[in-house]
């Protein structure tokens, strides 16, 4: 078993590069075109399952390299949205320089740029013709591979950079026009389960910060209590996020954000923090084509999520208020089943 290693540096915030490494239409693109490294041949991706992304999706390879047939599956074992993912061939996998192979993924923060780290590990074949194959160029693959799918997210990440760039408005306005849709609530609204069927549904969505400011911070060793110690400094690391993020929005784009920079203000409130000039000035330039606030639901915590029951009301009506204060339209989803309550947004629009 060998493991190969690549990084690559973006300016760019962290979930934006893990949005398209996450996507294999942007990382299994070299993959997908006929090339010398692919012996001129090139493979079909099918998706298994619904989901497209997250732990226990499933897709699958298929084709021929030099004559010889290609056929495996692939599942995602690990996915924490915007942090980290790993996936590995499952099953018998017909290939030719490997007999399996798990990938993994970590991006994070780093100063002022986002660092992703990439790694392939692979076994070799059993018989003895594909090892020689897999002796001889295994390695020089297995790099070929990581380049591609690092500088592949590069460059379509820089596209998108041109493409927001051109869309800006240049009349002057300190408010532009957006169609960004914010699902929002209290803790424990569903949130997170609304946005994961819209995502696949095919609708561009957000991350939720506040969990993946969380998980950033795990991955350097540190406890969530430790992390939420300073709530100030955890609340200012949230903000930083989420504005950042939606500078990286098309205002032109449909998006359904997981919360918006009108709850840091909210959550503000809750704590008792004075507001600071960076939260007042991006509130002044925020500006949503519709705000739906989920009606909460029993209260289920987790590693991230650490109110209780009385804090979860005063949290929602907290952001409530400062939803139905500014000037978007605002629309209250009822507690229904998950699908039932995407249909209702939909049809809300």
């Amino acid at each position: 078993m060998k493991t190969i290693k690549r990084t690559e540096t973006y300016n760019a915030p962290a979930d934006k590069v893990f949005s398209h490494l996450d996507d294999l239409g942007v990382t299994g693109m070299h993959m997908t075109k006929s090339s010398a490294m692919m012996m001129g041949s090139k493979l079909h991706l099918e998706f298994l399952t619904k989901h497209h992304a997250g732990i226990g999706s499933k897709y699958q390879w298929t084709g021929t390299m030099m004559g010889m047939k290609m056929d495996f599956t692939v599942e995602v074992t690990k996915w924490v949205e915007g942090v980290e993912k790993v996936w590995e061939t499952t099953g018998e996998a017909e290939m030719i320089i490997y007999s399996w192979y798990r990938m993994h993924l970590l991006v994070y923060p780093k100063g002022n740029t986002t660092q992703a780290e990439l790694s392939i590990t692979y076994e070799k074949p059993k018989s003895w013709f594909a090892r020689i194959i897999s002796f001889l160029f295994a390695d020089w693959y297995c790099n070929w591979c990581l380049k591609n799918m690092l500088s592949d997210s590069k460059r379509k990440i820089e596209n998108d950079k041109k493409i927001l760039l051109k869309s800006v408005d240049t009349n002057g306005n300190s408010q532009k026009q957006t169609n960004w849709y914010v699902i929002t609530g209290g803790p424990g609204s569903g949130k997170t389960t609304t946005i994961q069927l819209l995502r696949n549904k095919g609708y561009t969505t957000t991350i939720e910060h506040a969990r993946h400011y969380i998980d950033t911070q795990r991955i350097t060793g540190k406890t969530v209590e430790e992390i939420r110690k300073n709530q100030q400094e955890f609340q200012t690391g949230i903000l930083d996020m989420q504005i950042e993020q939606e500078a990286w929005l098309s205002p032109d784009k449909i998006v359904f954000l997981d919360r918006a920079l009108p709850d840091a203000l909210a959550y503000y409130r809750f704590l008792n923090l004075p507001t600071d000039k960076k939260l007042e000035n991006a509130l002044k330039e925020a500006t949503y084509k519709k705000i739906f606030i989920l009606d909460f639901l029993p209260l289920v915590n987790d590693y991230a999520r650490s109110e209780n029951a009385k804090a979860q009301q005063e949290i929602h009506s907290l952001i409530t208020k400062v939803y139905e204060s500014l000037p978007f339209p605002v629309v209250h989803v009822p507690v229904l089943p998950p699908e039932e309550r995407v249909d209702f947004i939909l049809k809300n629009l």
